[in-house]
């Protein structure tokens, strides 16, 4: 009957069920450290505030609650957790709880999450650039990627099994505090000017790293193939060798591959100007990467190459010496002023007029 009740605090009781659905005026909800195992807050729309950790909540749908910017669901049930109609969320507190996936894409105002004690395999904070702390360790992550976090002042990420840790952007001084042991990293992506005060401060003996982790400005995860450029990884990923935009790709996905065509005639925004990472494409027999922006085209590891058109770029030279298998070659419309070329006469090159 309490139609007008904005506030309503009942945690730390014996409470095994509770109904708000009359007040729809709800603002805050502290329930936290009962015995509930369901709650609905559909029928509360104005609710900023709601703290239910504690319970053994199997499932919880915010998806009505938009204008919600805590939620502290700590230490329940949950498999799942869907934040993505919360795009007023700026603190978020899921640990221990039995989460696989965690989505916080459509939550831009984030800058509080603690995650940890789940069993988050991946987590993309790419899209929270507001974030200052993120607690996430204690999962199965083997890739994070804080390069975008730029407001970052504390991470805790160890206890997972990552294999790659970008740190690029992130101010790195003892302003930030910074926790990432029990991994299986070689080696932590950080700015040039920030790894000789990384390779000091962050130390095994200190407990902050593993021992023999290194801080590089560029490091390669083993296993993978860097592709720096997006528009090329996009097109992997539309072609289902790659999953995420990240800047590597699975050798193991793209070594078998014989045929891949990245041409691009209508679309200037998704063009192609830095093929790097081709070269673990090493079974590759037909390539066309015609109608793109590329400058330069390194294909010496493509040594099974037979067929190539990369037609209409902007490349000032080309060298295919070492694509003894080619047979048949198209670049015309670039700016070539070199052109190195295979000498067999079983090769049939088109247009090959040096402009």
């Amino acid at each position: 009957n309490n139609t007008a009740l904005t506030e309503l605090g009942c945690g730390y009781n014996d409470l095994t069920a509770l109904d708000v659905s009359n007040n729809t005026a709800l603002t805050k909800l502290g329930c936290g450290s009962n015995d509930l195992d369901s709650l609905d807050v559909s029928n509360n729309p104005a609710l900023t505030k709601l703290t239910c950790g504690g319970n053994q909540l199997t499932s919880l749908d915010v998806s009505n609650n938009t204008a919600i910017d805590t939620l502290y669901c700590n230490s329940n049930d949950l498999d799942s957790l869907d934040v993505s109609n919360n795009p007023a969320l700026t603190h978020l507190d899921c640990r221990s709880n039995y989460l696989t996936s965690l989505d916080v894409s459509n939550n831009p105002a984030l800058i509080w999450l603690s995650c940890f004690y789940n069993q988050l395999t991946a987590l993309d904070v790419s899209n929270n650039t507001a974030l200052t702390t993120l607690s996430c360790w204690q999962n199965q992550l083997t890739w994070l990627d804080m390069s975008n976090n730029t407001n970052l002042e504390h991470l805790v990420c160890g206890y997972n099994q990552l294999i790659y840790l970008n740190m690029k952007n992130v101010v790195i001084d003892t302003s930030l505090g910074f926790w990432a042991e029990e991994n299986s990293l070689d080696c932590i992506e950080v700015n040039a000017e920030y790894i000789d005060w990384a390779t000091e401060n962050w130390t095994y003996e200190n407990g902050d790293i593993d021992e023999g982790v290194e801080f590089s400005a560029l490091c390669m995860p083993e296993g993978y193939t860097y592709v720096p450029d997006d528009n090329f990884e996009q097109a992997l990923i539309d072609l289902t060798y790659d999953d995420v935009l990240n800047d590597f790709v699975l050798t193991e996905n793209i070594s078998d591959v014989t045929s891949m065509d990245i041409s691009n005639y209508q679309n200037e925004e998704d063009y192609v100007s830095d093929l790097t990472g081709i070269g673990g494409f090493t079974a590759l027999t037909y390539l066309d990467c015609s109608y793109n922006q590329l400058t330069s085209l390194n294909l010496s590891a493509n040594t099974a190459l037979d067929t190539l058109n990369c037609r209409s770029n902007s490349l000032t030279s080309l060298d295919v010496s070492a694509n003894t298998a080619l047979a048949y070659l198209n670049c015309r419309s670039n700016s070539l002023t070199s052109l190195e070329l295979i000498d067999s006469a079983d090769v049939s090159y088109t247009n090959t007029t040096l402009v």
